[in-house]
C-alpha cells in the first residue's frame, strides 16, 4: 500500500511539472562513483567500495528565471566487497564477499541556476529506489577445534542491503550552453535506507558521483 501510494504522488508530481507553462528540458545523463555502504552490524565489518555507474534520463520544466521543477529515472550498478571475522569462545568465522547490485532510481527535485559568466545548477531532493538485480559470491571460513571448514556461495544477496530504498541526494554543476544543446557536468551525492522495510536495514548507502549531462530545450 504505502508503495502503491509513493507512485501515485509521483505521478500527481510530474504531471503537475508538465502542466506549468514554460521552457521544457529533456536529457541523459551517465556518471560514475563510489559506492560507499555501512553495516549496523553488532560486529566488525569492513566494507570497501569497488565502483557505480549511473545512467539516467531526465526531464524539467521552467518556473522562472532561476527555478526549474524536474524528474528522473535512473539505472545505477553498485559494486563492494565486505569482510568480516566473528570470534567466540573456541571458534573463529572469517568471511569475505563481493556484492554486485543493479538499482532502478526515480528522483523529484527542484533545480537552482544562478550566475551570470558562469552558470551554476543546484539540485536537491527525494530520491526512491529498487534493488532489480543482486549478485553475491565469496567464502567463509570456520575455524574451531584446530579444524578448518570453507564454504562457498554464489547467487542473490541473502542480507537486506538497501531493497526498496528511500533517501535523498543533492548535486551542483555548471551549465555550458550551445544554443539550445547544455553541457552539464556535475558532482553528486546520495543517501539511500531500507525505510519502507518493517525490519531496519543492514547496510545503508553513501555515494559521491560525476555525472556528465546533456540536454536539449524546447517549447
Amino acid at each position: 500500500m504505502k508503495k502503491i501510494k509513493l507512485i501515485s504522488i509521483i505521478i500527481a508530481l510530474f504531471a503537475i511539472s508538465i502542466s506549468i507553462k514554460g521552457q521544457s528540458e529533456i536529457g541523459v545523463k551517465i556518471g560514475s562513483g563510489v559506492p560507499y555502504y555501512k553495516s549496523t552490524f553488532n560486529y566488525n565489518v569492513y566494507i570497501k567500495p569497488t565502483s557505480l555507474y549511473n545512467y539516467e534520463v531526465f526531464y524539467s520544466k521552467k518556473v522562472d528565471n532561476i527555478l526549474k521543477l524536474g524528474a528522473s529515472f535512473a539505472y545505477q550498478k553498485h559494486k563492494f566487497n565486505s569482510s568480516w571475522l566473528i570470534s567466540g569462545s573456541g571458534y573463529d568465522i572469517y568471511s569475505i564477499y563481493d556484492y554486485s547490485l543493479g538499482y532502478v532510481f526515480i528522483k523529484l527535485y527542484p533545480q537552482l541556476t544562478f550566475g551570470d559568466k558562469v552558470i551554476f545548477v543546484i539540485q536537491f531532493g527525494p530520491t526512491f529506489s529498487k534493488m532489480i538485480t543482486s549478485n553475491e559470491v565469496g567464502t567463509t571460513d570456520i575455524y574451531q577445534n584446530l579444524n578448518v571448514q570453507n564454504k562457498s556461495y554464489d547467487g542473490e544477496i541473502r542480507y537486506r542491503i538497501v531493497e526498496d530504498g528511500f533517501g535523498v541526494f543533492s548535486s551542483i554543476g555548471i551549465e555550458f550552453k550551445i544554443e539550445k544543446v547544455v553541457v552539464t557536468p556535475s558532482i553528486q551525492y546520495q543517501y539511500s535506507m531500507n525505510s519502507l522495510k518493517a525490519v531496519p536495514a543492514q547496510f545503508t548507502e553513501r555515494s559521491i558521483l560525476l555525472n556528465l549531462g546533456i540536454s536539449y530545450n524546447f517549447g
